[in-house]
């Protein structure tokens, strides 16, 4: 089951209900994309995580560039990165 297919057909299904009802008719289609998605998504394999290319790396959280796994903040962008385990607040 792909998660994110079947959550995006139940959130497509909701927004054309809510078209539909507030008489924007031909948007109630999205009714149907949304079941469509729904069941295709059940059906379908799960989906792989992306993973750098190049094993010494990691994703920047915000930019999503490959970068140093040992770095601090992101020489693309800027931003601090947050290590894996650590919550901010």
């Amino acid at each position: 089951m792909n998660q994110g297919m079947v959550l995006s057909g139940l959130v497509t299904t909701v927004f054309g209900v809510i078209f539909l009802l507030t008489g924007f008719i031909p948007l109630g289609a999205l009714i149907l994309v949304g079941i469509a998605m729904f069941v295709i998504g059940i059906g379908a394999p799960p989906s792989e995580p992306v993973t750098p290319q190049d094993p010494t790396k990691k994703f920047c959280w915000y930019c999503m560039e490959e970068i140093d796994k040992d770095a601090t903040t992101c020489p693309y962008c800027g931003i601090e990165q947050i290590e894996e385990g650590k919550k901010r607040g």
